[in-house]
């Protein structure tokens, strides 16, 4: 599997389930959510990072699967506090909704904080996220990506966390 081509649409909209046609039809589609949460598992900490950068920024993903995935919550609070699943290079997620003004059962994620242990400084990883980015217009300072017309607004990347910054104006409910 590579960073750059596993199929990731599992992760946006799905066709809902037929009870007249083949059910294994709309399957197929969160089976391809398990071979990504595989990919995460597995790989380099940089392919994580860059992957997880992918998803947001080839659309806004269904955040609620995503989370499914690669953490568990160990904290109710604003924002909700989750640690990894998996990968022990992350101390805790940190999810960060605000709820639509326009219909209070929908919400949406704002920011999303990887914080890093002691062991890793994110600083290393500039060049993973200008990788995933390359096809992209943003600017860059220091440890700011801005980025124009994406689902992801800003990347800030210090020694200690990664956060992604969601452009509220490419939201989807799922």
């Amino acid at each position: 599997m590579n960073k750059k081509t596993i199929d990731i649409s599992g992760f946006y909209y799905k066709t809902p389930t037929r009870v007249d046609g083949d059910i294994m039809e709309s399957f197929e589609e969160y089976f391809k959510i398990d071979t990504v949460s595989d990919f995460l598992k597995e790989s380099t900490f940089s392919d994580f990072l860059y992957l997880i950068i992918r998803i947001f920024k080839e659309d806004y993903p269904d955040v609620r699967s995503l989370a499914t995935e690669i953490s568990e919550k160990i904290k109710r609070s604003t924002p909700a506090v989750y640690k990894s699943i998996f990968r022990k290079e992350i101390d805790e997620i940190k999810w960060e909704y605000f709820i639509n003004s326009e219909n209070k059962f929908e919400y949406y994620l704002k920011k999303m904080r990887f914080k890093f242990n002691s062991n890793i400084n994110g600083l290393n990883f500039i060049n993973v996220i200008k990788e995933v980015l390359d096809d992209l217009d943003y600017e860059f300072n220091s440890d700011l990506f801005i980025i124009k017309n994406n689902s992801i607004e800003e990347i800030l990347i210090s020694t200690d966390f990664l956060e992604l910054k969601i452009n509220v104006d490419k939201i989807k409910y799922y």
